[in-house]
């Protein structure tokens, strides 16, 4: 039995979050960083084997008081709905 103990709400690129998101999407959550390679984080996904973007998960561009998603890892689900 599988038992999920957070819920997440889901992001998509183009949509705009605010700044209470921007910081909780600060840290990868899948992300485990074993040491630096040519100056960068090198590290392993605990959903794949090795982390292609260097931990940099979502990138975000500020828009009107608001922050839009202009890239998102597809490993990425969401931002934890806890505390809202």
């Amino acid at each position: 039995m599988l038992e999920i103990k957070e819920s997440y709400v889901p992001l998509v690129v183009g949509s705009l979050v605010g700044k209470t998101e921007k910081d909780r999407l600060k840290v990868c959550p899948f992300f485990r960083s074993v040491g630096f390679r040519h100056g960068l984080p090198y590290g392993v996904c605990s959903v794949g084997s090795f982390c292609v973007y260097h931990g940099k998960h979502v990138r975000l561009k500020a828009h009107f008081g608001f922050y839009e998603v202009v890239f998102l890892c597809p490993c990425l689900i969401g931002y934890p709905n806890e505390g809202v």
